[in-house]
This record gives structure tokens, C-alpha cells and sequence, in this order.
């Protein structure tokens, strides 16, 4: 194993060890739903060839696709805001179900479903704009809760969402902000 990959798999390690000393309580499930819809954020772009034309949509809570997760035994948790990749969310729900059984809050949701673009062929820097645009939306959304630390927001992208999330990590401000997961970004894209 090269010097590098041995170095990157000991800082993970290191992240998850910690997280888990921090957060290992057991924690209820409670998907929540009680939001306020945002019909106007939802446009509609379409698909011509590899690209998005069109307005991206930002972030509605009420899209069938959304998912906030909330443990009930912690009275303000931090939460992690996942971003998916090429193949949509189911690429991230089962590291999203782990981030839960740490303590974390989560939010998920579809930015393909969100903007009405089927799984497909699409080049990766337009995917990238698309969840990134709904991801930012998000990520205002979530600071307007109350029921989640709103200074102790995380980021977790895998593929393209990894991409963006690194882009992210520049757009979003450091008092709200404590950390960035990209796991395997995207050599293409949006850079």
C-alpha cells in the first residue's frame, strides 16, 4: 500500500473512531415531516443530449424524495447534509443509515427527482450543477431549523456529490460548517 492511500485510510479511520467516541448513544428513529413546502423552488429543466437546459430546481422538503432524520434522545443534534452521485440517492443511503447510528441528524434527498431528470446518461459536469444548486438550497433550508445544531452542519458527498461538496465546502460559511466528507470525487466535472 502506497504512502498516500495508507495515509488517507488512517485519517478516515481516525474521523469515524472519533465520531463514534462523540456520538455513541443509542438514538431512536424519527423521520421528520413537519415542513413548511417550498413549491417555487421546483423547476423544470430538461435533458438535451448530455445537458441540463433550463433552470436547475433548488430544495422543497416537502419532494417525496426528502428525507430528515432527527435522533429524539438528543435535543439539538448536528446533521450531515448527503450529497449522491450519477446514480441518485440510493448510492448514499446506507452511509446515511451509519451517520444516524452515530447521533447524527441527516438530510437526503433526490436532486434528480427534485428536478424531474431521469437516472441516465448526463454529463458530469451538469449533474454536479444540478445537486449542487438543490444541495446549497438545502443547506440555507437547514439553517432556518431549530431542531438541529445549526453550527455543527456536515457535508457527505460520494461520486459527483463528492465533486460538489468540495466546491461546497468554499460557498458555505465556517460558523455553520464543521466538516466535508468527498469520498472518491469525480476527475471531470465542474472542477
Amino acid at each position: 500500500m502506497s504512502f498516500v492511500k495508507s495515509f488517507k485510510l488512517c485519517g478516515m479511520l481516525a474521523f469515524i473512531i472519533l465520531l463514534t467516541i462523540h456520538f455513541c448513544e443509542n438514538s431512536k428513529a424519527e423521520f421528520v415531516k413537519d415542513f413548511d413546502c417550498i413549491p417555487q423552488a421546483i423547476k423544470t429543466p430538461a435533458q438535451k443530449g448530455l445537458k441540463i437546459v433550463g433552470e436547475m430546481s433548488e430544495f422543497d422538503p416537502c419532494n417525496a424524495s426528502v428525507e430528515l432524520y432527527r435522533p429524539d434522545n438528543i435535543k439539538s443534534p448536528p446533521i450531515i447534509i448527503i450529497a449522491h452521485g450519477g446514480g441518485g440517492k440510493r448510492d448514499a443511503i446506507n452511509i446515511t443509515r451509519e451517520f444516524q447510528k452515530l447521533g447524527f441528524a441527516t438530510l437526503i434527498f433526490d436532486a434528480y427527482e427534485m428536478n424531474g431528470i431521469p437516472l441516465g446518461r448526463i454529463g458530469n459536469a451538469y449533474r454536479q450543477m444540478m445537486i449542487l444548486k438543490t444541495t446549497y438550497a438545502a443547506y440555507e433550508w437547514t439553517l432556518t431549523r431549530k431542531d438541529v445544531d445549526t453550527s455543527k452542519i456536515y457535508f457527505y458527498g460520494i461520486s459527483n456529490g463528492a465533486s460538489l461538496v468540495i466546491n461546497i465546502a468554499g460557498m458555505v460559511d465556517s460558523k455553520h460548517v464543521r466538516g466535508v466528507i468527498a469520498e472518491a470525487p469525480t476527475t471531470t466535472g465542474i472542477g
